[in-house]
């Protein structure tokens, strides 16, 4: 071929390569930006959860951790692979290490001695063939989410989730327990500082559980009615 033929097909490569890598640019882009938390999403979060900062900069700042867990819920939820979906909540402007500082704190009390007073269950029988799953939600066994705020009582709803299915499973009938009350008074944990849920059972097994919608109390002291 005569040069300037050659050197009109390298041009021509040179330039059809050019405009393909600017495609693959655009795409990525806009893949990127259909992730990316619009304003809209921002404000529907802020007014949903009641959230208010001290400055434009604090704003800024938690923004930019907004949009950062937005992106990974819309990812993970594209991805399609795992068998539950995400979505935005209250933490949604925490990075993980903050949420953890804040919700994850509490230590429980010692209780090395309190184990070799446990209750004997006796013998599980075994079956041959056993279901590969339960839904113990859609059997009524579950009770709603309950939120434990920054107390460190996380072993209360333990406790109390325990118990309200193992009920229901017995009698059918599906209770919602007072985990204030563990909170309150149960002296064998500590609180909001941690505790232990088998210790907490204990505590209801010889004073009662009181039921959420009839718990009373007096100071620290709770009147059981269940």
């Amino acid at each position: 071929l005569p040069i300037s033929q050659i050197v009109v097909i390298v041009l021509f490569c040179q330039v059809s390569v050019m405009a393909l890598s600017s495609l693959v640019f655009t795409a990525t882009l806009t893949a990127v930006a259909s992730d990316a938390p619009t304003d809209e999403a921002w404000e529907e979060f802020k007014t949903q959860f009641g959230k208010s900062y001290n400055s434009e900069d604090e704003e800024l700042e938690r923004k930019e951790v907004f949009a950062e867990n937005y992106v990974w819920i819309s990812q993970h939820n594209d991805a399609g692979a795992a068998k539950y979906t995400l979505a935005v909540n209250q933490f949604a402007d925490l990075t993980n290490s903050e949420w953890s500082a804040t919700y994850n704190r509490a230590v429980p009390p010692s209780a090395d001695h309190s184990k070799d007073n446990l209750p004997y269950l006796g013998q599980v029988e075994e079956k041959l063939e056993l279901a590969d799953s339960i839904d113990w939600v859609s059997r009524g066994a579950v009770t709603p989410v309950k939120n434990q705020g920054q107390c460190g009582s996380c072993w209360s709803f333990s406790t109390t989730g325990a118990m309200e299915g193992s009920y229901q499973v017995a009698t059918a009938q599906l209770l919602s327990l007072a985990e204030q009350q563990l909170v309150d008074c149960d002296r064998s944990n500590d609180g909001c500082s941690g505790g232990w849920p088998y210790m907490a059972m204990t505590y209801a097994s010889r004073n009662g559980a009181c039921l959420r919608s009839e718990e009373r109390r007096v100071g620290k002291e709770c009147r059981s009615r269940w």
